[in-house]
């Protein structure tokens, strides 16, 4: 199996929030009816666990039923091949909530059943349900559950188009309208109800011979989320769920459906065991990186991004929120907390790269904060993705992603329009403190990401940039040394001031340097 790089799960970990708490083990009074054929079928829908309409709303794939129109309830992404046939499996709605042998019927056992023939009927002249009736006596009748006059549910039978078999995203169902009574193929993301069927009284059990899961090796950096996916087999076994189980909860620990969850830097081996009692597993090993302050991210643009905020502890955690050009950390956000409140004015208005950057002084190695002109960069060159506690950024250059914290931004004790990201970027409008104001990125849920003029004394949180490949320097123009001098080391701090720059290369040792010239434009050079 393939070593898998993950940070996939942001968006999936959005759904499992609002469904994935639920118990997934409920019992059923269903017996099913024997209509002659080779399997009992249920005479009732699979409910799922919410409090709307939608608990018999399931994708294909999942046992999450739909909770409302945003979330569709995926558990594996559906473009994920899951095999082809999910009868029985952790993929399989009926096995999971229901349990006791029930299961998704197979295309083949749907085809038995539309073979006995399916009759509409009506109660007061109104078509409510449809009929079918076996050769022996019994019959199934299905009601319409939502004044459409169709019902349809899912087979456990994944799709295939003869032209093209690495398409994963269709799988066959089952569909009976007044026009139509037979299979049908539909998108994985369509949503139909689950009628489970389960095997007849002393049928041979068919053990599991081999359980494979989606990734042998997963490396994830604190405050990231993923899950892995079972493969069992033979695709006719009789119970093909697996548990799964980690070598220390107190590293990661894992759930029903093998969703990872770090809790602190290790290592652990997750072992997948088949739950039929075979002795079958498959083991994944995983490792959970702490955030340093190396970590970084090439979007294919002209710098490398930093996977997390200043100050954070995770990619999750929306770190310090800052004044602009104040490094110091303040529980206050207001002109009279500002280290700058007796002038009244900001001591610079670029601060890239210098003593007053929150993310050189904090992070150093590089790290600074933004300008507009490389955030506008971020924004027109990525997919923004609303998920849940904020936003997945994807370059449309190389595909790698950043994920933005929902931060909102702080004015004196209170924390303003906590569902989006504000990001401050490096250059204010005005010096003046009260009433100056510098761009600020914003991203937010519907809309694309933009710019606002955000007041300098208000806190907003940055996301850190560095030139790619360290010693990849701009060109420097020899105006630019023509003045007098501020040189700055890369941890912010001032090393040198000289009258011009043609004693640098005498005063300072080998090394890269953060330089500002008289006109206030901010350099790096190597030495």
């Amino acid at each position: 199996m393939k070593l898998f790089y993950i940070r996939q799960s942001l968006l999936l970990a959005a759904a499992m929030t609002l469904i994935g708490t639920f118990d997934m083990k409920a019992s059923t009074t269903e017996e099913g009816v024997d209509l002659g054929l080779s399997v009992i079928w249920s005479t009732q829908l699979v409910e799922g666990y919410t409090t709307t309409d939608y608990t018999k709303d399931f994708v294909w794939a999942s046992p999450f039923c739909r909770v409302d129109y945003n979330n569709s309830g995926e558990y594996a992404p559906s473009d994920f091949n899951v095999g082809l046939n999910i009868s029985a499996t952790n993929y399989d709605p009926a096995a999971v909530i229901w349990g006791d042998g029930w299961r998704l019927p197979t295309k083949a056992e749907v085809e038995e059943l539309i073979a006995l023939g399916v009759k509409s009927y009506s109660e007061n002249g109104y078509v409510v349900g449809y009929q079918i009736n076996g050769k022996n006596g019994n019959s199934l009748t299905l009601k319409d559950i939502d004044g459409s006059r169709r019902v349809r549910f899912w087979t456990a039978t994944a799709y295939r188009d003869e032209n093209d078999e690495t398409d994963c995203s269709k799988a066959w169902a089952c569909e009976f309208t007044l026009g139509k009574k037979g299979l049908v193929y539909a998108d994985r993301t369509t949503y139909y109800s689950i009628l489970p069927v389960r095997d007849k009284a002393g049928t041979p059990a068919v053990p599991v011979t081999e359980v494979k899961l989606s990734d042998d090796h997963v490396i994830l950096t604190l405050g990231e989320e993923a899950t892995i996916y079972p493969f069992v087999m033979p695709e006719n076994a009789t119970l093909r769920r697996v548990s799964y189980k980690s070598s220390d909860e107190s590293v990661v620990s894992v759930d029903e459906f093998g969703r990872l969850k770090p809790v602190t830097d290790g290592t652990v081996t997750i072992t997948a065991t088949a739950a039929d009692g075979s002795g079958c597993t498959a083991t994944c090993d995983v490792k959970i990186k702490k955030i340093s302050e190396d970590e970084e991210v090439d979007m294919g643009l002209s710098v490398l991004w930093s996977t997390h905020n200043v100050g954070a502890t995770s990619i999750v955690d929306p770190g310090t929120h800052f004044m602009f050009a104040t490094p110091q950390i303040v529980q206050k956000f207001s002109a009279t907390a500002s280290p700058y409140a007796n002038t009244c004015v900001i001591p610079v208005e670029d601060m890239a790269g210098t003593e007053y950057d929150p993310a050189t002084v904090h992070m150093g190695n590089g790290w600074m904060t933004p300008t507009k002109e490389q955030m506008q960069e971020l924004f027109d060159n990525c997919k923004k993705t609303d998920v849940d506690g904020g936003f997945e950024l994807t370059s449309n250059i190389n595909g790698a992603k950043i994920f933005l914290p929902a931060s909102g931004n702080r004015y004196v004790n209170a924390t303003n329009d906590k569902y989006s990201a504000y990001l401050m970027t490096s250059k204010t409008n005005s010096t003046d403190l009260v009433s100056g104001t510098y761009p600020c990125g914003k991203v937010s849920t519907l809309f694309l990401p933009s710019f606002t003029d955000m007041t300098n004394t208000k806190g907003t949180v940055i996301r850190p940039v560095k030139p790619k490949g360290g010693s990849a320097l701009p060109s420097i123009a020899e105006d630019d040394f023509a003045g007098p001098l501020d040189v700055y080391n890369l941890q912010g701090m001032r090393v040198a001031q000289l009258n011009d720059g043609s004693s640098l290369k005498s005063v300072l040792p080998p090394g890269i340097y953060i330089i500002r010239t008289n006109s206030g434009k901010v350099l790096k050079i190597k030495i």
